[in-house]
């Protein structure tokens, strides 16, 4: 008896099925889309890393003023962008009035970065609007180590302290009461 129920209920399904053909037919051509999709999306945005990359280190050449390394950087689109990268240096900046300028060293710390991270994430929105800049909540930043030069590193046209007070509205300055 169990065994003419079990044939019943298998002829039941398969009845079913076959008269929802299109369904199945539907069902598996979206979800080959769908697979599609994300393999056209991972190509994408693997192709886009070095751009990104790029702009990145260029944002940070033009902010520092200064030779930037990033070895490397990786983005996800798992819960909004994520992106990751390591092995980022940025160099003391290079002055036009050093005599080091000719082989691209500065003058003090030429063997080691002012700034130097190990690894860095941070998550972005995935709705933005282009041209205006988008919000980024949280950075997480591992291995950060920041070496501060010399002030003199920085004060190329000043040959002395008085000078230097002058510049600053200090007492040399002659203008107090």
């Amino acid at each position: 008896m169990g065994s003419n129920w079990e044939a019943e209920l298998s002829e039941d399904g398969a009845r079913f099925w076959r008269g929802k053909r299109w369904l199945m037919w539907v069902a598996g051509g979206l979800l080959a889309a769908l697979a599609v999709a994300a393999g056209i999306v991972a190509v994408l945005l693997h192709r886009a890393e070095p751009f990104v990359r790029a702009r990145i280190v260029e944002e940070l050449q033009s902010r520092f003023h200064a030779r930037v390394e990033l070895d490397s950087f990786h983005m996800s689109l798992v819960r909004g962008l994520q992106a990751e990268g390591r092995g980022l240096r940025i160099w003391p900046p290079d002055h036009p009035e050093d005599e080091s300028a000719a082989t691209g060293l500065a003058a003090t710390g030429a063997d080691e970065p002012l700034i130097r991270l190990e690894e860095f994430h941070f998550r972005a929105p995935l709705h933005f609007v282009p041209g205006k800049p988008f919000h980024i909540s949280l950075v997480e930043l591992e291995g950060l180590d920041v070496h501060v030069p010399p002030r003199s590193h920085f004060e190329h046209g000043e040959t002395s302290g008085a000078d230097a007070d002058k510049s600053k509205g200090g007492p040399a300055g002659g203008g107090g009461g």
